[in-house]
């Protein structure tokens, strides 16, 4: 499999974003973007065949609700988009993912994926994942989002 360049990978994560959620975001700086002061949630992918890996994306709760309103097309306070927001951070990882994998390795490739896994955690993941070579910090919509591609092989 090939790497992909920063710009690469941010790109393929700005235009799900887009094309999903209708959300725009930009690359992030550490000295501008603060780490998230509400409930953070951490959802997981890995996968095998051509290459292995894991990709890992963090994002404050009320991003995942925003996220689900704008897939939907309703109001961030319907109990709905609540419901449904990690549902919804589960299919853009997914979509990512997909995404990743075919620029990376081409559309021929055959790849094993796990199950998208939401869990809220605290900030000691987000803080171990800045210090790894692999990891992309954006601002979606006024939210820090950190993406950890660093065990994709």
């Amino acid at each position: 499999m090939n790497d992909l360049d920063q710009d690469s990978v941010d790109a393929l994560f700005f235009d799900v974003l887009e094309k999903m959620a209708c959300m725009f975001g930009e690359p992030g700086d550490l000295d501008e973007i603060d780490e998230p002061d509400e409930a953070l949630f951490e959802a997981s992918m890995s996968f095998e065949g051509a290459g292995t890996g894991e990709i890992r994306l963090f994002v404050p709760g009320s991003l995942c609700t925003e996220l689900a309103a704008n897939v939907l097309g309703i109001d961030e306070e319907d109990d709905e988009a609540i419901e449904i927001g990690q549902d919804t951070l589960r299919e853009l990882l997914n979509t990512l993912l997909g995404q990743l994998l075919t620029a990376m390795a081409g559309v021929e490739p055959v790849f094993d994926l796990t199950i998208p896994e939401v869990v809220e955690t605290d900030k000691v993941p987000w803080n171990d994942a800045l210090t790894k070579e692999k990891v992309y910090l954006y601002d979606v919509e006024d939210h820090p989002v950190l993406l950890d591609v660093s065990k994709i092989t």
